[in-house]
C-alpha cells in the first residue's frame, strides 16, 4: 500500500562532482496510485555562467485501474523544474505535463497512448517556442 524511498547520486562531472538528492513515495488504494518524487542538486558543477546552479524537479502522478478483470490503465502526471537562474531563458523546460492509458492487449504486447505538453522558459522578446504539443502512440513488446 505505502512505499518510501530516498537517493543519492554522485557522478563526475566537470572538475566538480555532480551529487543529487531524492525522495519518492508510492501510496495505492483501490484501484488508484498516486506517486511523488522530489529530486534537487546538493553540487554542481560550474555552468555557462561560472556559477554553480542547483536545479531541482518535483513530479506527482496518479494511475487509476478501472476493472480487474481487464488490463487497461490511465494515468496523468505533472513535472516541475527549476533551473535555479531567475529569468526566463529560450528552450529552458519549466513544466510537463502528461496524460494517457496503456492496454495489455496480449501476455507480451502492450499499446500505450500518451498526450504530452512542454511548457518552456522564453527570453523578454525571444521568438522562440514556449511550448511544445505531442502525441505519442508506442507498442511495447516483452521478450
Amino acid at each position: 500500500m505505502f512505499t518510501f524511498s530516498v537517493f543519492y547520486d554522485s557522478e563526475p562531472g566537470d572538475g566538480d562532482r555532480n551529487q543529487t538528492l531524492g525522495g519518492a513515495f508510492t501510496v495505492e488504494v483501490w484501484k488508484f496510485s498516486l506517486d511523488a518524487e522530489y529530486i534537487t542538486a546538493l553540487e554542481r558543477e560550474k555552468g555557462e555562467n561560472g556559477e554553480e546552479n542547483k536545479d531541482s524537479a518535483w513530479v506527482v502522478g496518479l494511475a487509476f485501474r478501472p476493472l480487474e478483470s481487464v488490463p487497461l490503465e490511465f494515468v496523468t502526471r505533472y513535472e516541475d523544474f527549476d533551473d535555479d537562474q531567475s529569468g526566463g531563458q529560450d528552450e529552458v523546460l519549466d513544466y510537463r505535463y502528461v496524460a494517457g492509458f496503456s492496454y495489455k492487449f496480449l501476455q507480451w504486447a502492450t499499446f500505450f497512448f500518451e498526450y504530452d505538453y512542454w511548457k518552456y522558459e522564453r527570453e523578454s522578446g525571444s521568438d522562440a517556442a514556449d511550448h511544445v504539443n505531442s502525441l505519442h502512440f508506442r507498442i511495447g513488446l516483452a521478450f
